[in-house]
């Protein structure tokens, strides 16, 4: 017989599920769950905020209460409350715990896979980050580290344009993140963010090559937001400046 709290928290999945859902389908692309194809329960995996959907694990996460309990916060979650919502971690699914921070979570996904490396474990570390992430320092850290000592790793960003409301053509001048993985002497991998086999077929290859070769690798998930980053943005000039450069290709 379930207790209350977690008669409640079973509901709440339900209800949180289907608010994810809304706001995976209006605003991410296919490639947070498809990434997930790929990586092992025993590889480390290092979310942001939005990568969700990894988060879950499909049906894993599903009955997990103890991810319910952290949104409500309350004494019964591990971080005894004392975390935000949706920064949920779970050391017995090895994912690290998910902090607001842009590009934070970077310089301790190369940490996790150095650990891995160090053990001789046949895993990979995965670090999801947006297009906004890569304009912080920590990013260039981590792509630093990780091709110097050679780290088993997928670095995973999902560039939809835009971080929170500014355009990627006021954060960069180069040919988009992927750009940059060469000049770490990174292997690197652009596919179309929206077209799961795409992204299943770019995610398999990345984990091989690091697993293989012990190297660091970078996806470049290219992907459409088409709603609010928060009730403060307004997404409706970001749609039509989109439309209007589409329609400027023909």
């Amino acid at each position: 017989m379930l207790e209350e709290h977690q008669l409640m928290a079973h509901i709440a999945v339900i209800i949180l599920m289907k608010n994810w859902q809304y706001g995976y389908t209006k605003r991410w692309s296919s490639y947070i769950l498809w990434t997930y194809y790929f990586m092992k329960p025993s590889d480390s995996t290092v979310n942001m905020e939005y990568s969700f959907g990894v988060d879950l694990q499909f049906v894993r996460w599903l009955i997990r209460v103890s991810m319910v309990l952290q949104c409500y916060g309350n004494k019964l979650e591990p971080a005894k409350g004392r975390q935000m919502p949706i920064h949920y971690g779970a050391s017995d699914l090895n994912v690290h715990t998910i902090s607001s921070t842009l590009a934070t979570q970077l310089p301790h996904a190369v940490g996790a896979g150095f650990a891995l490396k160090a053990r001789q474990q046949p895993n990979v570390a995965a670090a999801y980050f947006g297009d906004g992430a890569s304009s912080e320092g920590d990013f260039h850290a981590a792509m630093n580290f990780a091709a110097a000592l050679s780290i088993p790793m997928v670095f995973i960003c999902r560039n939809n344009g835009y971080a929170i409301s500014t355009p990627v053509k006021e954060q960069y001048k180069g040919d988009g993140v992927a750009g940059r993985g060469p000049c770490y002497g990174m292997a690197t991998i652009r596919v179309d963010g929206g077209d799961p086999r795409a992204v299943y077929s770019a995610t398999a290859l990345a984990r091989k090559l690091a697993l293989e070769n012990s190297c660091p690798v970078l996806i470049e998930s290219m992907a459409y937001r088409s709603g609010h980053h928060s009730t403060s943005d307004d997404s409706s000039r970001q749609v039509c400046s989109r439309l209007v450069s589409c329609s400027s290709l023909g």
